[in-house]
């Protein structure tokens, strides 16, 4: 979409009009004054592509709920609908249906998945793929890493529940996030998170951690390594 469109100094707000027909990316549309006014449009169709960038907590969400609002139909493409985390997808399952429930009861929005893809002729277009679990065994040291881990990460949440500080409640959750993908990831990669967790411990804990939090996310979704890195 062209922003120069979205001027409403010149051109008024252009989702007021009778018939309208836009292509925008997510954050062209998540800036506050295009929100303001997407909020008293009458749509009749969005379609959303890349629809798991829509990640709880981030601006792109808030969006997504304003369009959920205002259309009477809403249309999710997205090769990765579930990215690991029940939270975040039953959050983004909830814009289509806001009575899903669980990961089982959302099961009946997703349609077309790419076994199901078929051209023309009726061919399948991806060949038959078979996956399997592969158990790989640990060692008694690497169990008890996570065990002291988790003890780590649950005295944390108990201490912030405690005082009461929504939050220290958040920044604690979000370490147990982080510091459980980094175990997983590999021993290696959790003692360089561990190592710099102890040399900022003098950090100031008046500090806002909403901002970096949603940052995160989005640098997650845009697979920014760079920037995952710095706000972690």
């Amino acid at each position: 979409m062209n922003a120069e469109l979205l001027d409403s100094t010149y051109h008024g707000n252009p989702f007021e009009r009778d018939k309208f027909r836009f292509v925008a990316s997510m954050d062209t549309l998540k800036q506050d004054h295009l929100l303001s006014s997407l909020e008293n449009a009458e749509i009749d169709f969005v379609v959303v592509d890349k629809a798991h960038k829509l990640s709880k907590g981030t601006d792109r969400y808030k969006l997504s709920e304003v369009l959920s609002r205002r259309t009477k139909f809403l249309y999710f493409l997205t090769a990765t609908p579930h990215r690991g985390d029940n939270e975040d997808y039953i959050a983004r399952m909830r814009l289509l249906d806001p009575y899903v429930t669980d990961v089982e009861s959302a099961r009946y929005l997703i349609i077309h998945l790419k076994d199901d893809v078929i051209d023309l002729d009726g061919k399948e277009v991806f060949p038959p793929r078979e996956s399997r679990t592969i158990n790989v065994p640990i060692t008694e040291e690497e169990r008890r890493i996570h065990e002291i881990l988790d003890e780590f990460i649950a005295k944390k949440l108990e201490q912030a529940r405690l005082s009461g500080d929504r939050r220290e409640i958040n920044s604690a959750r979000f370490l147990g996030i982080i510091l459980r993908k980094r175990a997983s990831s590999s021993l290696h990669a959790l003692n360089v998170s561990l190592e710099n967790r102890v040399k900022r411990l003098s950090w100031d804990e008046s500090i806002d951690v909403e901002e970096p939090i949603k940052r995160l996310k989005e640098a997650e979704e845009e697979f920014d390594e760079a920037e995952k890195e710095k706000r972690e």
